[in-house]
């Protein structure tokens, strides 16, 4: 009798010390490096081990350029006013990402046929933000963020300055 409680006290134990060490690894910050975009007038947290590929008017973020599943960024920067009113952004959910109050809308996009490839549909995250200096910028967030958003993404977005 006495070694079955010190069995079941010893597995309770371990399975406790597992649950809790799952959650530990889940809550560390994300280790990120500091990434200052002169061409665009941004600075944004950056998780280590992303890729950052900037144009005018725009900057690509992914986790992984090979895996499409893997969270990947457009972060647009220029010419906004069109974008924000063809999809309704300015009218969108409020939702709070780290202290910056944003505009979100969740949408449906149909990507064509290529060859080996059918018509196949995607859904992605769009967010407005406007910065405290009235300049406007959109995150085009790819796959869909659910409600909580990937660690690396809301790192990157939490971080996200105009310079």
């Amino acid at each position: 009798m006495n070694k079955k409680v010190v069995v079941i006290g010893i597995l309770a134990i371990t399975i406790l010390a597992a649950v809790g060490a799952f959650f530990y690894s889940r809550s560390k910050p994300v280790a990120a490096t500091y990434y200052e975009d002169h061409l665009n007038e941004v600075g944004f947290n950056k998780p280590d081990g992303w890729f950052v590929s900037p144009s005018a008017g725009y900057i690509r973020v992914t986790e992984d350029q090979a895996d499409t599943t893997k969270p990947s960024v457009l972060i647009k920067t220029q010419d906004l006013d069109s974008t924000i009113d063809a999809l309704g952004l300015d009218k969108a959910q409020e939702v709070k990402i780290g202290d910056k109050t944003m505009r979100r809308l969740d949408r449906e996009v149909q990507l064509p046929a290529v060859p080996n490839r059918p018509v196949t549909k995607t859904t992605s995250t769009q967010l407005l933000w406007v910065a405290p200096n009235g300049r406007s910028v959109i995150f085009e967030i790819t796959p869909w963020q659910k409600p909580a958003f990937d660690s690396g993404m809301k790192e990157l977005i939490s971080s996200f300055k105009t310079l």
